[in-house]
């Protein structure tokens, strides 16, 4: 079974490489709102929308009228025909399923096109450097060991002029990824997410929410005010700008290095991770208040889950998903329902367990985990002897 993997490189070009990419970018988006208005003529005048396969033609059409796109290579122009096309794709499927505001696709500024890539070939990595065809070999940050078939590569703006960042985002076809241990002494641990502590587990550890987001919002309020100041689109505004996408950068750059670090100490320690299956939009759209829906988002629990249940994958962990109800009312020791309010941060229950509410969630998620795992694995054996399932089809 192959895997998709998308590494990311900073790049770091230099006036002529950095010029090119700019003209690069600002050649597809001319192109994108000729197709984008091309196919709203022919929707217009009720005729059949063009495929991607005529779309293509068209760019070589195009080409003809515009030498200067001849700068651009080739699978870079045809890919846009191809982000028309899924524009498209989208604003039909909610037609069909009639969408209130179906969201016919817009056109595209240059401030809002902002990436370009190469489908098929025209790129690779030489020494250590990242080499675009009519571009130029470009210095790299963050190369590491792929295992796997190099597809696409991505080549993306970021922030905002003169003083721009720029990534590559590499696809890798790859087998199955796996790390295999000599000898496993890992455990099993039920993890419970929350705002004072981002993971409480069943065991001993637990890290405590560092409320990156609160501690930031006095910078990034005094950056906008000053930027405010200034009118829109001078100087001083675009300069302040860019500090604003650095601190916000920065807060998301230290989030997710905590995120990862919290994954790695979980897969090095237990073999077993049972994490609540939650939905966090609709836990957002049920907190009581802006403020408390902030703190929600500042805990970042579906970057944390989803990192979770790659990683895992990858260091031969199994992550187990359970259903969150009771979890926090239910004693993790005797199993009677101790109603609490979202106040009470401990259980107390007349067996004599007393413990935080946060850990006592967490035995109940482990439990929960190991009984879906014995489970799953009698019915396999179930299957194995008898060649069909009373559960279900062979």
């Amino acid at each position: 079974m192959t895997e998709i993997r998308t590494m990311e490189l900073r790049l770091y070009p230099n006036k002529t490489q950095e010029r090119t990419m700019l003209d690069t970018i600002g050649h597809c988006c001319f192109l994108y709102n000729h197709l984008l208005e091309h196919c709203r003529d022919a929707f217009a005048e009720g005729l059949r929308h063009p495929t991607e396969y005529d779309m293509n033609k068209e760019v070589v059409a195009f080409k003809k009228e515009h030498p200067e796109l001849t700068a651009v290579y080739s699978q870079v122009l045809t890919n846009v025909s191809t982000r028309v096309s899924l524009a498209f794709k989208g604003f039909f499927r909610r037609l069909a399923a009639k969408a209130e505001h179906a969201g016919f696709p817009r056109f595209r500024s240059f401030s809002r096109y902002d990436s370009f890539t190469y489908t098929q070939s025209g790129f690779s990595l030489e020494n250590g450097r990242l080499k675009l065809s009519k571009i130029g070999t470009i210095r790299i940050a963050g190369l590491r060991k792929m295992f796997g078939r190099l597809k696409t590569c991505t080549v993306k703006r970021k922030g905002t002029g003169p003083h721009y960042r720029w990534k590559a985002c590499l696809t890798y076809e790859c087998e199955e990824i796996k790390t295999s241990f000599l000898e496993d002494t890992r455990e099993s641990v039920g993890i419970d997410l929350g705002l004072e502590t981002v993971v409480e587990t069943s065991s001993e550890y637990s890290f405590v929410n560092p409320r990156h987001l609160r501690r930031a919002e006095k910078t990034i309020a005094a950056i906008q005010r000053r930027m405010m100041a200034f009118e829109k689109g001078s100087p001083g505004w675009l300069k302040y700008k860019q500090r604003l996408y650095h601190a916000f950068t920065r807060l998301r750059n230290i989030r997710k290095a905590e995120r990862y670090g919290i994954v790695n100490y979980l897969i090095s320690k237990f073999s077993l991770i049972a994490v609540e299956d939650i939905d966090v939009e609709k836990i957002q759209e049920k907190a009581l208040g802006k403020g408390m829906r902030k703190s929600y988002s500042d805990a970042s629990w579906a970057m944390l889950t989803d990192t979770l249940c790659t990683k895992a994958a990858e260091a031969g962990c199994t992550v187990v998903k359970v259903r969150p109800e009771y979890t926090s009312q239910r004693c993790s020791a005797c199993g009677r329902l101790v109603p609490k309010t979202l106040s009470e941060r401990r259980h107390v229950c007349t067996c004599g367990a007393d413990m935080g509410r946060d850990k006592n969630a967490a035995s109940n998620v482990e439990r929960l985990g190991l009984q879906a795992l014995q489970l799953t694995r009698c019915r396999m054996e179930i299957l194995g002897h008898s060649g069909r399932s009373q559960w279900g089809n062979p």
